[in-house]
C-alpha cells in the first residue's frame, strides 16, 4: 500500500468512530433519583446544609437543627436556641462542626456513643457583639473556621480567637487549602492564620455586588471564581497572581445568567455540579457545557436547589425547600418514565435513523432531539398515533415496520401506515436479502410471506400479496429469523422450535420441521427466543443458551440437534440459568436479559458476564442496542438507557454500622450509634473500653443496624449471628435490627454484615459484650452453698439416727404383725391345699368316670342288641305278640337310653383335652349339664330351659364349656335352700352367644360381689366349698374370649350372664 493510502485509512480509522457516535441521540433523560420528603426526615422542610462524616454517615441542617441519616434512620439533634443550622463540616476524627444563629459548636459522642451538641461560645474571648448566622465552615490545617458576615472564629488547641470583618454573604470558600473571602473594604481576600490577606490583581467586577460567589479549584495552581446571575466566569493563577475572563458556551452562559446560583461544586470525575434556586442541579463537563440539567421535571420534589454535596459513593445530594434528593450521577444510566410522557410496560424499542422508538403495552412512542429550554427543561417523548400495542420493530432496507396490534405498520418519523391489517395480531417478522421482497410475519397459529414493493412515491412500502402457511404445528409464534441458508427458524411461546425449509424463492414451497426434546432441547420449552449471531443459530431457553447443529440421521436425511453453546460461557450453559433475550452490542459484547441480566464480554476463549450493575434495575421487560455503545432496557413504568462505555464501580468496599443497642424488655439504650477510640476519634469499629458488662435480667437485646451504602439503600440487606449463642449466620432479610431474648451468662460477639443491591457483600462488623451471672450463680453464692450443705448433711445424719431409733421400734412391732399374717397365710396354705387336694380327687374322679361310663357302655351295648332281637322277634310274630310283652320291651328301650345319656354326659364331663379349637354346640352341652345336675335338683328345685330354635356353635373346649356350667348350675342348686326356680335361656346379641343362667336363692350381699371371682374366695361354711368354682369358669370364659357377668341381691336370686364369640350361627 502507498504511505500515503495508509495515511488516509489511518485517518478514516479515527475520524469514522466520531461520525458514527455523532448520530447518536443526545438523551437527557433522568438519573436514578430518591427523593426523601419531610416525613421520611423527621419532620424537617427546609435543608441549609449538608455533610458527610468518614463512616459514611450524612447530616443535614435545617430551621430546627441537625438531622442524622445512616441509610435506615433519622435522627434529630438540637441546638440549645432551636435555631437554623446553615453550615455543617467535619473533619478526620469523626467531629461534626455546627454554625447556627448566634451559636456554633460541634456533635461528639457521649459515653453510649450518642452524639451531643458541645456550644463553643463560652470560649469565645471578651464581650463578642451579636454575629448572626455562621454561613460556613472550613476545617483546615491551621484550624476550624466558623465564617459570620462579621466575624471569623478560629478554633485551634479548644481555643477560640475571633478576627473582625465585613464581608459580602455567603462569606467565604474554600479550594486549594485557602479560605476565599470577599471583604467590602479589602474586596477578594485570603485568611491566613488570625489574618486577612488581600489578593493582588483580583479587583473583579461582580467583587462589590450582592449575590453568593464561589471560588473552586482548576489546577493546583488555578481557582475559577464565579458569582451569582453571572454569565461568565473568572480563572486565578495563584502563583502567577494572574486573573483572566473564561467565556462560558452560550447555553452555559444564559442558563447561569437567569438563575440565581446557590452553590458551584467540583466533582470526581471533573464535571461540575451547580446547584440553582429555581432550575435544580446543572452538570457541566470541563469545558463549561451543560451535559445534563436535573430539576423537577426529572425527578426532584424542588427546583430551588440550595446546597448540594457529593458523597463516597460519587452520587449527588441536592438540599431543597422541601426535603432532600439523592442523585445517582455515578450509575451510567438515563431514565424516561411518568416524567418524560412513559407510564407503561416497555417491550420494545430500537433506533432507526437516529430516532429513538419505544413501544409499550399501550402506545408507541418516540424521542424527538433534545431541545434546551431555561423555563421548563425536559426530554420528552411524544406519542405516534394510530399504533396501539407493539411487540417488534424491523428495519427493511431503511423502512421501520412495527408489529403490533392487529397490524403490521410502518413508521416514518411521526407519519404512521399500516400496509398488512387483517385484523389478527401480529408479534413479529423476519427478512432476509436472498428474498429481497419477501417478509415473513410470525401470528398465533399461522406464518404470511408477504411480498412487498417501495412504491417510491410516499416513501412507504407496499404489500403485493401474501402467502399464509398454515399448519397445526405452527402455534404462538413470538420471535423469528433467517438462517445463512434462508431457512426460517422460530420459537413459539410454549409449542418449542419450528423450521421452515423452502424449495424455491417465491417462499411457496416449503418443509416444516418441529424440534423437541428428543432433538436436544429442554423439557421446558416455553418463551423461548431464536436469533441469528455471527451466522450460528442460537435458542434462548428456561434452561439455558443452545446451539442448532446439523446432523444427518439414520436415513441420510439433514436435521439438527441441539446442544448447550459453550461459546456463552458456563453461567447460560447450566439448567439452572434461564435466558429471555440476547443482543449483540459489537463483536465481542452481548447484553443478556433472563434469570441474570448483565454484559457478556469475550476475551479470546473466556467469557465475563458482568450482572452486577443491573441488579438495581426492576422487572426489565425488553432489551435492545445502539450505535455499540448503549443497551436500551425497558422497564415496568420506565425506559433506560444504559452506557456500557461508562463503568460503575460495584465492587466498592463500604461498611455496616452498628447504629444502636438496647434492653429490648425497656427499651433502655446500651450503645447509641457512634464508637470512640483511645484517642476520642469517632471510628466504625468497637475498642476494648466500649465492651458493656450487663446485669443477668438484661439479658434480652435488641441490635439495630445500617450499612454505609446509600445508593439505593432500601435494597440493602442484612444478615447476623451471636457467636456463642447462634449456631449459623441468619438468613439475608431487608430488617435492619435483630432481638435476641433469653441470654445465658457469658461473654458474646454480636456479628452482622451487608449486601448492598449489586451484590457486594461488606466486612463483618462486631459488637461485643458479657452478661453477668445472677447472683445465685457467682463464686460468693458456690460456697454459701457448700456451707449450707454441709451443715444440711449434719442435721440429716442427726434425723436419720432419730429416724433409725423410730424404725427400729416399728420393725418390731411390723414383725409382730408379720407373724401373726404369716400365721393366718399357713391356715389358708393348708385350706388351699384340701382343695388341691379335692382337685385331685376331681381329677381322678374323672379319670374313674371316663373308665367306669367306659365299662358300662359296653353292658348296654349287649342290652341294647338283646332289645333289638326281641324286638324284631316279636315283629315277626305280631299275631301272637302280649301287650305285657311290649310294655316290658319299651321300658327296657327307655331304660337303656337314660344310661346312654348319663355315660355320655360323664365322657363330657371327664375329657381332658385343652386345646381351643373344637366346635362347641351350647345347647347339647348345656343339656349334657343340667342332665349332670339332674339329683340336685329332686322334687323342690324346677329347671326352666328356654333355648333359640336353633343351637348355636362356638370355637372352645367343650369338657371345659361342661365344666362352666355345671360349677354354675351347682351353685344355683346350692343358692335355693328350699323350693326355687332355675332358668337356663340363650340368646344372640352382635355375632356373641349369650347364655342367662337365673336362680331365685338368697343372692349375694353386695360386698360380696366384687369378690365373687377371686380365688379360694367363699361364702359357704367351712368344708362346703373351695373359692375356686367360679374363679375357674371365669377364668375359662375369659380364654374363650367371653365374659362372665354376674348380677346378685340378697333376697332376689343371681343372675349370671355369660357371653362367647359365635362361630356357627346354626347347626342345620
Amino acid at each position: 500500500m502507498h504511505p500515503l493510502n495508509k495515511l488516509y485509512f489511518c485517518l478514516l480509522l479515527l475520524v469514522l468512530p466520531q461520525i458514527f457516535l455523532a448520530q447518536a441521540v443526545n438523551y437527557q433523560g433522568a438519573p436514578y433519583i430518591q427523593n426523601f420528603d419531610p416525613n421520611d426526615n423527621a419532620g424537617s422542610k427546609i435543608i441549609l446544609s449538608i455533610c458527610q462524616d468518614k463512616r459514611g454517615v450524612l447530616f443535614f441542617g435545617d430551621r430546627e437543627g441537625v438531622l442524622e441519616y445512616d441509610g435506615t434512620t433519622w435522627r434529630r439533634h438540637s441546638i440549645p436556641n432551636k435555631s437554623a443550622v446553615k453550615s455543617l463540616a467535619s473533619d478526620s476524627t469523626g467531629t461534626i462542626y455546627v454554625g447556627g444563629n448566634n451559636d456554633f459548636g460541634y456533635l461528639k459522642p457521649d459515653a453510649i456513643g450518642a452524639l451531643k451538641y458541645h456550644s463553643l461560645n463560652h470560649l469565645v474571648p471578651g464581650n463578642t457583639p451579636h454575629y448572626r448566622s455562621v454561613w460556613q465552615i472550613f476545617v483546615t490545617e491551621q484550624g476550624v473556621y466558623y465564617i459570620c458576615q462579621n466575624k471569623i472564629f478560629r478554633l485551634i488547641n479548644d481555643t477560640v480567637s475571633v478576627i473582625s470583618v465585613d464581608l459580602q454573604p455567603p462569606c467565604g470558600a474554600y479550594a486549594n487549602g485557602s479560605i476565599y473571602v470577599i471583604d467590602k473594604t479589602l474586596g477578594m481576600a485570603t485568611v491566613e492564620g488570625n489574618q486577612i490577606v488581600p489578593i493582588s490583581n483580583c479587583d473583579v467586577e461582580y467583587t462589590r455586588k450582592k449575590g453568593y460567589f464561589f471560588v473552586n479549584p482548576h489546577s493546583e495552581d488555578e481557582v475559577t471564581i464565579s458569582f451569582s446571575r453571572n454569565d461568565y466566569f473568572y480563572k486565578y493563577n495563584t502563583s502567577t497572581q494572574q486573573l483572566s475572563r473564561i467565556e462560558l458556551p452560550a447555553q452555559t452562559a444564559l442558563f447561569l445568567k437567569e438563575n440565581f446560583g446557590f452553590h458551584v461544586l467540583n466533582l470526581e470525575d471533573g464535571t461540575i455540579a451547580i446547584s440553582t434556586s429555581q432550575a435544580g442541579v446543572a452538570i457541566l463537563n470541563k469545558n463549561w457545557e451543560i451535559i445534563k440539567i436535573i430539576n423537577e421535571e426529572r425527578g426532584l420534589t424542588d427546583n430551588s436547589s440550595i446546597t448540594i454535596l457529593e458523597d463516597g459513593n460519587n452520587n449527588l445530594w441536592a438540599a431543597h425547600r422541601t426535603g432532600v434528593s439523592r442523585i445517582d450521577l455515578s450509575y451510567p444510566a438515563t431514565f424516561y418514565n411518568k416524567n418524560q410522557g412513559i407510564e407503561d410496560d416497555v417491550i420494545t424499542s430500537t433506533v432507526h435513523e437516529g430516532m429513538q422508538y419505544i413501544g409499550t403495552e399501550d402506545k408507541c412512542y418516540y424521542l424527538p432531539p433534545y431541545q434546551f429550554s431555561i423555563e421548563n427543561d425536559n426530554h420528552k417523548a411524544e406519542v405516534i398515533k394510530k399504533l396501539r400495542v407493539a411487540h417488534q420493530f424491523i428495519d427493511i432496507n431503511g423502512h421501520l415496520l412495527l408489529c403490533n396490534w392487529m397490524s403490521l405498520s410502518e413508521i416514518n418519523n411521526k407519519e404512521v401506515k399500516h400496509i398488512y391489517n387483517k385484523g389478527e395480531r401480529i408479534f413479529c417478522a423476519a427478512y432476509d436479502k436472498r428474498y429481497p421482497d419477501k417478509i415473513a410475519i410470525g401470528l398465533d397459529d399461522n406464518v404470511v410471506i408477504c411480498t412487498f414493493r417501495d412504491t417510491g412515491t410516499d416513501n412507504f412500502i407496499e404489500i403485493t400479496d401474501t402467502f399464509t402457511i398454515d399448519d397445526n404445528i405452527i402455534s404462538q409464534i413470538r420471535s423469528m429469523v433467517f438462517d445463512e441458508e434462508g431457512k426460517l427458524w422460530m420459537a413459539s411461546y410454549n409449542e418449542g422450535i419450528t423450521l421452515i425449509t423452502f424449495k424455491n424463492k417465491n417462499l411457496t414451497d416449503y418443509t416444516l420441521t418441529r424440534f423437541s426434546e428428543e432433538d436436544g432441547l429442554p423439557a421446558q420449552i416455553q418463551k423461548s427466543y431464536v436469533n441469528n449471531f455471527n451466522g450460528k443459530i442460537n435458542i434462548f431457553t428456561p434452561k439455558g443458551i443452545y446451539e442448532a447443529l446439523p446432523v444427518h440421521n439414520a436415513k441420510g436425511k439433514l436435521t439438527y440437534r441441539f446442544n448447550h453453546d459453550k461459546q456463552w460461557g458456563s453461567t447460560f450453559t447450566r439448567d439452572s440459568c434461564g435466558v429471555k433475550v440476547a443482543e449483540q452490542i459489537n463483536t465481542e459484547q452481548f447484553f443478556i436479559y433472563g434469570d441474570k441480566t448483565g454484559l457478556l464480554t469475550f476475551k479470546g476463549d473466556s467469557a465475563l458476564f458482568d450482572y452486577k450493575p443491573f441488579l438495581k434495575l426492576n422487572n426489565i421487560r425488553s432489551i435492545s442496542t445502539e450505535n455499540k455503545r448503549f443497551v436500551n432496557i425497558g422497564g415496568a413504568g420506565y425506559f433506560c438507557i444504559y452506557d456500557t462505555w461508562k463503568k460503575k464501580d460495584v465492587n466498592k468496599s463500604f461498611d455496616v454500622l452498628i447504629r444502636k443497642v438496647s434492653i429490648s424488655t425497656n427499651d433502655s439504650i446500651i450503645f447509641n450509634g457512634s464508637f470512640v477510640d483511645t484517642e476520642g476519634k469517632v471510628v466504625i469499629s468497637q475498642s476494648a473500653k466500649n465492651v458493656p458488662v450487663l446485669k443477668k435480667q438484661f439479658n434480652n437485646l435488641r441490635f439495630h443496624f445500617s450499612s454505609n451504602y446509600l445508593e439505593s439503600a432500601q435494597q440493602n440487606q442484612y444478615r447476623h449471628m451471636i457467636e456463642g449463642f447462634d449456631k449459623d449466620w441468619s438468613v439475608w432479610s431487608s430488617e435492619p435490627s435483630a432481638t435476641y431474648t433469653n441470654l445465658p451468662y457469658g461473654t458474646y460477639t454480636f456479628k452482622v454484615m451487608s449486601k448492598n443491591v449489586y451484590g457486594t457483600v461488606s466486612p463483618v462488623s462486631t459488637f461485643q459484650f458479657r452478661i453477668e451471672p445472677a447472683w445465685y450463680q457467682t463464686e460468693w453464692a458456690y460456697l454459701l452453698y457448700f456451707g449450707i450443705a454441709l451443715l444440711l448433711i449434719v442435721l440429716i445424719a442427726k434425723v436419720y439416727n432419730l429416724n433409725l431409733s423410730r424404725q427400729n421400734l416399728k420393725l418390731e412391732r411390723l414383725v409382730k404383725k408379720r407373724t401373726s399374717e404369716l400365721q393366718d397365710t399357713v391356715d389358708k396354705l393348708k385350706e388351699t391345699q384340701s382343695s388341691l387336694v379335692q382337685q385331685e380327687k376331681m381329677a381322678s374322679l374323672g379319670i374313674l368316670t371316663a373308665g367306669v361310663a367306659h365299662e358300662i357302655n359296653n353292658p348296654l351295648n349287649y342290652i341294647l342288641g338283646g332289645y333289638t332281637g326281641l324286638q324284631a322277634y316279636f315283629d315277626d310274630k305280631k299275631e301272637q305278640q302280649d301287650e305285657d310283652v311290649e310294655i316290658l320291651l319299651e321300658c327296657i328301650k327307655t331304660g337303656v337310653e337314660r344310661a346312654s345319656e348319663i355315660v355320655s354326659g360323664l365322657n363330657q364331663f371327664s375329657r381332658t383335652q385343652k386345646k381351643l379349637n373344637e366346635q362347641c354346640d351350647i345347647h347339647s352341652i348345656l343339656d349334657n349339664s343340667i342332665l349332670m345336675i339332674q339329683h340336685l335338683l329332686g322334687n323342690r328345685i324346677e329347671l326352666v330351659k328356654n333355648f333359640q330354635a336353633q343351637s348355636y356353635i362356638v370355637l372352645g373346649n367343650t369338657g371345659q364349656l361342661h365344666q362352666v356350667f355345671i360349677n354354675i348350675l351347682i351353685n344355683a342348686c346350692q343358692a335355693i335352700h328350699e323350693k326355687g326356680t332355675i332358668k337356663v335361656s340363650t340368646g344372640v346379641q352382635s355375632k356373641h352367644l349369650k347364655i342367662m343362667i337365673s336362680d331365685s336363692g338368697a343372692g349375694i350381699d353386695q360386698k360380696h360381689l366384687s369378690k365373687i371371682t377371686d380365688p379360694f374366695f367363699t361364702t359357704k361354711e367351712a368344708g362346703e366349698g373351695t373359692g375356686l368354682g367360679l374363679y375357674i369358669s371365669f377364668k375359662i370364659v375369659k380364654e374363650h374370649k367371653g365374659k362372665l357377668r354376674i348380677k346378685s341381691k340378697p333376697g332376689e336370686g343371681t343372675h349370671v350372664i355369660i357371653s362367647i364369640p359365635l362361630y356357627l350361627t346354626e347347626i342345620n
